[in-house]
């Protein structure tokens, strides 16, 4: 068992810088396109910036269709 477990760890080891790029280069993305549509909206009574706060569309785009991407993406590499 030490020795598979050893062998996925030198796998993961390997890809790392990948998943660095990955990890970092999607909520970069993520963060120009909504800053570039102007979909930051904002509550000055109670103080809070959001992601389509009054847009749902971009609330669904934006925000939870990618946490829902990262939630099944996740879900998978834990079940396998």
């Amino acid at each position: 068992m030490a020795v598979s477990a050893g062998k996925i760890q030198e796998k993961m080891d390997k890809k790392g810088a990948y998943f660095h790029l990955v990890a970092w280069s999607l909520p970069l993305i993520l963060t120009i396109t909504t800053m570039a549509l102007g979909e930051i909206d904002g509550n000055s009574v109670a103080g809070i910036c959001f992601v389509g706060y009054r847009n749902q569309a971009a609330r669904a785009g934006l925000l939870l269709g990618p946490l829902a991407a990262m939630v099944l993406v996740g879900g998978y590499f834990l079940s396998r």
